[in-house]
């Protein structure tokens, strides 16, 4: 069997899982997860239960859209496409989010003059 690499590292299975989630979210915004699941042998709602614990707050910011079935990016939340994809990365190193912040972003209203 061999292995993929990436500047001498080996990617276990949970890299490639990650690495893929990533990769197809980052260029299509969106992710069909019945698919993922069959495609990785993977129940996606509990073996990514931690990183949409975190997606909550993005979630309530109207960033991502989530289902049983699918994962959608917003048109807003394309903006912070890197951040959002960061959640699923396990070498990110840094909290999922700024708890310092009250919300990622905040609406403003427009003024009616």
């Amino acid at each position: 069997d061999k292995f993929p690499n990436y500047r001498g590292w080996k990617f276990s299975q949970n890299d490639r899982i990650r690495q893929d989630i990533i990769k197809h979210f980052r260029t299509y915004d969106d992710l069909d997860l019945k698919e993922f699941e069959k495609k990785w042998d993977i129940d996606f709602h509990e073996y990514f239960s931690k990183e949409l614990d975190s997606m909550k707050e993005f979630i309530n910011d109207g960033l991502v859209e989530l289902t049983d079935t699918q994962m959608v990016m917003t048109g807003l939340g394309r903006e912070f496409t890197p951040r959002i994809c960061e959640v699923f990365d396990s070498y990110a190193g840094r909290d999922l989010y700024d708890h310092t912040l009250q919300k990622v972003f905040q609406m403003v209203p427009e003024s009616v003059d």
